[in-house]
Formats: C-alpha cells, sequence, structure tokens
C-alpha cells in the first residue's frame, strides 16, 4: 500500500460494508489513522467535533491530508512530551512496540486546563501505518486531584480519623489518629474497635451500626485507650459511608480531655460558691424581673419564711410595707433603685422591709449587676441594722 496517500477508503482495508465506519465515528475518542510518514488518512467524528470546536473550521490544519505529527508538536507546546510521544508512535510503526500510551495536558480556547490518553496501535497487515487515539481523561484527573486534596485534608486534620468496618474491624485511620493512641498505622490496621474503645459493647456494636445506617450520622462521648494505657475521653462523630457494595462507619474523634478537666474545674468552683453561699451569715438573693431566682438560708430566715420555696418568684416588694419612710410607693421606688442597679452596676441605699409575720425592720440593701450571656440579673445584700454594730 502506499502510505503517502491523501486519504483512506476504509472499505479497501477489507472491512464488511461499513461497519468499521460505524464503529470508529461511534468512539468518543478522538481517532485517527497516520500513515508511516505521518499523514493523516482518515479521521473519525470525535476528532472533528473537537478539532473543529478547538482548532477552527480550517480542516487543512487537522483533517485527512494534515501531518499528524506537526500538528501534535503545535498544540501541546511541550518539547519533552512531543517529543516523548513521536518515539513511542514511532517505535509502534517500526513494530518495536505492540503499543504505546502517554497522558498530557490540553489548553482549551478558553484557557481551560484539559487532559488526555494517546494510544498508538498498529494497523495489522499495512507496514508502518498505526490507529491513534486521544482519549478525555480531564474527568478522572479531576478526580484524582479531588481525591488527593481530600486525602492531604485527611492527613493534616488534627481530629482522628476512623474508618471502621460493620464487624467493628479497623479499615484506615489518618496520621493524627496514631499519635493520640501511639500506634503506628500498621499496629492500628490490625487491631479493632474492642481493642481501643473501653466502652465497646460486643451485644449493642451491631445495633449501633444498624442506627447509623439509618440516621446517617450519629454523635456521642466514649473513651479510648492508648498503646501505654493510658484513657483519654473523646467525642466522635460517626458517619456512615458506602462505597459500592462495602459499607464503613468514618469516625472524626476528638480528644475532649481538656475540656473535661474545665467541666470538672467548673463544676468544683459551683460547688465551692454554692456552699460559700449556703453558709454566709448575710442575705443574699438573685433576682430578675421574674422575681426571685434563688437565696441562701440567711435570706430566708431574716424575711420570716419557712423555706426557700416561700421567697423564689416573689418579688422584692413582697417583703416591704406598701410605702417607705418617706411616703413614697415601695414598689414604685424599688423599680427605681433596680434601674440605677442596672444603669451604673451597683446601688447602695437604706431599706424599711417587712417579714411575712408583719413585723419591720430597717436594712442596708447592696445591689450589684451580673452580666449573663442570655441577661443581666441582680444580686441583693440585705443587712439588718439591728444586728449591725
Amino acid at each position: 500500500m502506499n502510505t503517502t496517500h491523501s486519504t483512506i477508503d476504509l472499505q479497501s482495508l477489507n472491512e464488511p460494508s461499513d461497519l468499521y465506519r460505524r464503529l470508529f465515528d461511534s468512539s468518543d475518542a478522538h481517532m485517527v489513522v497516520v500513515s508511516s510518514d505521518g499523514v493523516i488518512l482518515a479521521i473519525n467524528a470525535a476528532w472533528r467535533r473537537f478539532a473543529e470546536t478547538n482548532q477552527g473550521g480550517d480542516e487543512s490544519a487537522w483533517g485527512v491530508g494534515a501531518h499528524y505529527f506537526t500538528k501534535y508538536d503545535d498544540a501541546w507546546g511541550d518539547t519533552t512530551l512531543a517529543q516523548e510521544a513521536f518515539a513511542g508512535v514511532r517505535q509502534v510503526q517500526q513494530g518495536k512496540l505492540p503499543s504505546f500510551s502517554l497522558e498530557y495536558p490540553c489548553s482549551g480556547p478558553n484557557g481551560e486546563q484539559h487532559w488526555f490518553i494517546v494510544s498508538a496501535f498498529p494497523v495489522q497487515g499495512y507496514a508502518g501505518m498505526v490507529l491513534i487515539a486521544h482519549t478525555n481523561s480531564t474527568g478522572r484527573r479531576q478526580l484524582e486531584d479531588a481525591l488527593r486534596l481530600t486525602q492531604f485534608s485527611v492527613n493534616c486534620a488534627s481530629d482522628a480519623i476512623f474508618w471502621l468496618k460493620p464487624d467493628a474491624r479497623i479499615f484506615d485511620v489518618n496520621p493524627a489518629a496514631c499519635r493520640s493512641l501511639g500506634y503506628t498505622r500498621e499496629e492500628l490496621l490490625q487491631l479493632s474497635v474492642p481493642d481501643i474503645d473501653i466502652q465497646y459493647n460486643t451485644t449493642l456494636w451491631p445495633q449501633h451500626f444498624v442506627e447509623l445506617r439509618a440516621q446517617g450520622s450519629l454523635k456521642f462521648e466514649s473513651e479510648q485507650r492508648t498503646k501505654d494505657g493510658r484513657c483519654l475521653p473523646v467525642e466522635i462523630v460517626a458517619n456512615y459511608v458506602r462505597v459500592g457494595n462495602q459499607e464503613f462507619n468514618c469516625a472524626f474523634v476528638r480528644d475532649i480531655s481538656e475540656r473535661k478537666r474545665m467541666e470538672q474545674n467548673l463544676r468544683q468552683s459551683e460547688t465551692l460558691f454554692r456552699n460559700l453561699f449556703e453558709s454566709s451569715a448575710e442575705a443574699i438573693g438573685f433576682s430578675d424581673e421574674s422575681g426571685f431566682l434563688d437565696c441562701n438560708e440567711a435570706h430566708v430566715k431574716l424575711f420570716g419564711c419557712a423555706a426557700k420555696e416561700d421567697c423564689l418568684g416573689e418579688y422584692p416588694s413582697r417583703f416591704s410595707p406598701p410605702t417607705q419612710s418617706n411616703g413614697e410607693d415601695s414598689q414604685v421606688l424599688g423599680k427605681k433603685r433596680i434601674d440605677e442597679t442596672l444603669r451604673n452596676g451597683s446601688a447602695r441605699f437604706e431599706w424599711q422591709h417587712r417579714r411575712l409575720d408583719g413585723s419591720e425592720f430597717w436594712a442596708e440593701v447592696l445591689l450589684t449587676r451580673i452580666d449573663l450571656p442570655e441577661k443581666p440579673m441582680i444580686q441583693g445584700i440585705v443587712r439588718d441594722r439591728a444586728k449591725q454594730p
């Protein structure tokens, strides 16, 4: 066959009717048949569509009769890749390689990045003739890039990440998991959940996975045992993941040791405050616009109450005569003192109080605004003047 012909009739290659032409045109790959001297002898529909979109309508530049290797070099612009591709295709033409494949980048008309795999195969019975296919691998490359980015994020995450199988075996872990428990990755992959989770329950684990499958995500606290035997309190966010026909629990595990220490310190502080509050000889009460929220035993006794419940929910005016000694309404004047406290942060004044049995006494009152996240409240300290030195 004269390979210098500028065109090729696929039926002349002993094709049954137009079957091969239909197969040639139905491929998503951009395919050409190239002679031994690099001349394009045939192109398929995918090659034509791509060339018209990216290189314009001048078919002489990319169609039958054009020189394949010239366009190869122009389109790629990367001499190293071009030379590697030229060498590979020519080795296939010369019978030195049964086939050749190479992945390469390609810029679209608007500068967007594409990736293709060029593959070359000899046309049997025609010396030096090759079938060359360019397959778009952009989607796969983008997926690989996304997976690499995801893997990088997982590897750099500060939280430990465990991929667990339904039978509780550890399938994979990130470096943070190794650091937190003191194992190597290889050691952890030989373990299962009961080896590291102190609260693991053999009976409940299957139900846990059933619930995870139904809910999609679960959040709870547990305890993990490190390689050296230490106990780590952890918060776990378990996520159901299905890959093909495989099920996983992708668990994000956070060490909450510091949070637990802070909670313990807070509980101790609350206990200390409560003990000081309850044992104080001074009458102390806390109130807001709804009345008294809390008070100590000294407050209960000072106002002649039988129990704390007699004070809670009551307004301060409940423990005052209708008017003060200056003739001003106790409720109105009391609101003024509260507004002053909210405005200035504190207020100190003398006040005439009345116990539940009707007896009255003069007191020195110190009100202090306490700012809470939700809203402010007022602490009141009441000192019976009759008992003051």
